[in-house]
């Protein structure tokens, strides 16, 4: 844990603390907003959580009402071109529920020039628009206009680029699994459900960009068969990149079970589609990883184990790294350790099973993922039969409350972060230290 944040005591690096004193002094100084604390802070950046106290606009009219964001800052060259392309990513998924919020943002002494996102970027020495064979680029929109003057008093007196999302509650989906792994409780099937459909939807986001303006409020994402489908591959996908957001009215599907959402999009590459090269859909689409990994993150919720942790195995004439969930059967599933999750709904183990398969062609497609999670999703708790009380929203507000909402329980230390990495021209598990980061906690407290 590290020291008081007030004070930044045990924050060697100078620059670290060149950036915080000047975070501090300048949301101390600028009307209706205040330096809150420290989140954390590492060689490439500084979190750090602000109150703005309005007013502000919302749906509803205009109001003072405070709110707590998060303000990311870089402190190296590196760690700039990573910010500037999380903000350019963010603009084009403003407006998608499952993706962190983008507020407001300041690319600092880097001009931003209406046109291609490729350009740019390349103009911080980062080209991400590589695509397979093809010529197709992303088109950027002009920069949005802050939401209100408060935003330019700050952005004046900052050096570098610097963004502002919304702040989340929750925590991150790895601590949710480290509580798990503590108290040996299962989640019940209508939250795993739920969580899956979450993750859709974010791979949904990523394919079908809403890209809104300031003044777009969130919505639910759904596929758009008259949308040329794009392709925004998040790049660092892990338990630690998963938020879970605010449970609230806006939206039915997040009464009871609060969204997921996917933050730290600084190693994002575009690699939209091209629908005249199949080979691209069918091998290097980059949804496709994305939904993988996202459903390896849900998997570990019903193992409580990390996700590298997960073994393959032979399912139906596929390999899968659900094998721990599923039945065994001696000719379909020969080393299924599905007996130990008796609880799991079976649709559920099938779902995942193909989902987490470890080749493209048996995992379904986008509509297909979509269609079976949100049936799932909406399963009544009389479905389960016998364990329908197991089901119940009564059980399930004690359970999120036991393991989410309650700040009590410590969750274990955590491992490595895990990564895909090309190894001779193959998508191979590789475990990498995650680089020094002493983190208070990622976007929440």
């Amino acid at each position: 844990m590290a020291a008081p944040p007030s004070s930044f005591a045990g924050v060697g690096d100078p620059r670290v603390r060149t950036v915080l004193r000047e975070t501090k002094t300048i949301f101390n100084t600028v009307p209706s907003f205040s330096f809150d604390k420290l989140l954390g802070f590492g060689a490439g950046g500084v979190v750090c959580r602000v109150i703005e106290r309005g007013p502000r606009k919302t749906k509803s009219g205009v109001t003072k009402s405070p709110r707590r964001l998060v303000v990311k800052r870089a402190i190296s060259a590196k760690a700039e071109a990573e910010l500037l392309t999380e903000i350019e990513f963010l603009k084009q998924l403003r407006g998608a529920e499952h993706i962190s919020r983008m507020i407001a943002s300041h690319d600092g002494s880097v001009p931003q020039p209406s046109g291609l996102l490729n350009q740019s970027l390349k103009a911080v020495g980062m080209g991400i628009g590589w695509v397979l064979g093809g010529a197709r680029s992303v088109q950027q929109k002009p920069p949005q206009t802050p939401q209100h003057d408060n935003y330019d008093s700050i952005f004046k007196g900052i050096k570098g680029p610097l963004l502002i999302v919304e702040y989340l509650e929750n925590g991150e989906l790895r601590a949710l699994l480290g509580k798990l792994m503590v108290t040996g409780i299962m989640l019940p099937n209508r939250v795993l459900w739920a969580f899956c459909l979450c993750a859709v939807r974010a791979c949904i986001a990523c394919a079908y960009p809403p890209e809104g303006d300031d003044e777009t409020p969130n919505s639910l994402e759904r596929i758009e068969p008259n949308q040329p489908r794009e392709f925004l591959g998040h790049g660092d996908i892990h338990g630690r990149n998963i938020m879970i957001g605010n449970r609230g009215i806006d939206f039915r599907e997040h009464s009871l079970v609060p969204p997921l959402k996917l933050i730290d999009f600084g190693r994002a590459k575009a690699e939209p589609l091209d629908y005249n090269k199949m080979i691209h859909d069918l091998f290097l689409c980059p949804f496709e990883l994305i939904g993988e990994r996202l459903m390896q993150e849900i998997l570990s919720l019903i193992t409580r184990t990390m996700s590298w942790h997960h073994k393959v195995g032979g399912y139906r004439g596929f390999a899968t790294y659900a094998i721990e969930i599923l039945h065994r059967d001696e000719y379909n599933c020969p080393e299924g350790n599905g007996g130990e999750y008796p609880t799991i709904d079976d649709e559920l183990r099938h779902f995942l099973a193909r989902c987490t398969a470890t080749s493209l062609l048996p995992r379904p497609s986008l509509s297909q993922m979509f269609a079976e999670a949100y049936a799932g999703a909406n399963k009544p708790a009389s479905a389960y039969g016998p364990r329908a009380e197991a089901e119940s929203d009564a059980t399930i507000e004690r359970i999120l409350s036991q393991v989410l909402f309650d700040a009590n329980i410590e969750a274990p230390v955590e491992d490595p972060v895990d990564s895909w990495e090309m190894v001779g021209g193959n998508r191979a598990r590789q475990r990498r230290p995650r680089p020094p980061f002493q983190r208070i906690i990622s976007y929440s407290s």
